[in-house]
């Protein structure tokens, strides 16, 4: 009696052929653009005048003051180990549903709590100032007078930091 082997699919291609509907999903963290096109009160836009700060101007009048850039420098384990979790639920999903559409919101929410957390530290970042801090220069301080933080003045960059999952190539399929 010859022995037989069964191979019995328990739902792998299933789960393949879903993680492949999942297309490239991603979070963008920053001053996106409906309020980084805002007027400050020195006449540039609120892009411009963060652009300024994160890099230091060219003419080195400003210095760096990388506020987004050290924020996802200083935070990636974290940023990576949340990024696993929301991997495994979403295969969990997956799987206990045997199809995409559970997965994919399972994705989009694990991605909204993470941009959320991303919005949270880039504002402690900027709360706390870089790292390190450099100090804004006398003619800032008599503008800026009595404050003399040298990310915030009027606090609107900070209350800009937002947040946008982008779902796109994500197919609906279930």
């Amino acid at each position: 009696m010859p022995n037989e082997v069964v191979d019995r699919d328990l739902g792998w291609s299933n789960l393949v052929k879903s993680l492949g509907d999942l297309g490239s999903p991603g979070v963008f963290v920053g001053l996106l653009q409906d309020k980084g096109g805002e007027m400050t009160e020195e006449g540039i836009t609120l892009a411009g005048y963060a652009a300024v700060n994160e890099f230091g101007s060219e003419d080195g009048h400003v210095p760096e003051r990388s506020f987004l850039r050290a924020t996802m420098d200083e935070q990636k384990a974290v940023y990576e180990g949340e990024l696993a979790t929301i991997a495994g639920a979403t295969v969990d999903a997956i799987v206990k549903s045997t199809g995409t559409g559970a997965g994919i919101a399972v994705l989009e929410r694990g991605l909204g709590r993470l941009g959320l957390r991303a919005v949270r530290d880039v504002q402690d970042k900027i709360r706390a100032g870089g790292t390190p801090l450099i100090p804004n220069a006398p003619t800032t301080l008599a503008r800026k007078y009595p404050a003399n933080h040298p990310l915030i003045h009027t606090g609107r960059l900070r209350q800009a930091i937002t947040f946008k999952v982008d779902m796109a190539g994500v197919r609906t399929l279930s």
